[in-house]
């Protein structure tokens, strides 16, 4: 599967081990990240510069949670206002910065 399909099932967030699955070497992770085209979202997962700067504030805020969960392993998840955003029910206020 290409790194690009893995991210579309994951709101464009993906991790160095998606990438080294999809044939990616470290050197090339580090590289990517280095020259910007790849955007570090926290430790060891990343999405494409060009796709986060096409994001509006939810899709980014989506992206953001779910880099959080894919790095921290099976039985966390979304909860509160993060939860009410992924399943578009209405809040009050701004949507939170992760």
């Amino acid at each position: 599967m290409e790194l690009a399909a893995i991210a579309a099932g994951q709101h464009g967030a993906f991790t160095t081990a998606d990438a080294l699955a999809c044939g990616w070497t470290r050197h090339g992770v580090s590289r990517a990240h280095a020259t910007k085209v790849w955007k570090q979202l926290t430790k060891g997962a990343y999405v494409e510069q060009a796709l986060w700067d096409a994001m509006d504030e939810r899709a980014r805020h989506l992206c953001l949670v779910q880099a959080s969960l894919l790095t921290r392993g099976p039985g966390w998840h979304a909860a509160r206002r993060s939860a009410a955003i992924a399943h578009d029910l209405p809040l009050l206020g701004k949507i939170p910065v992760v």
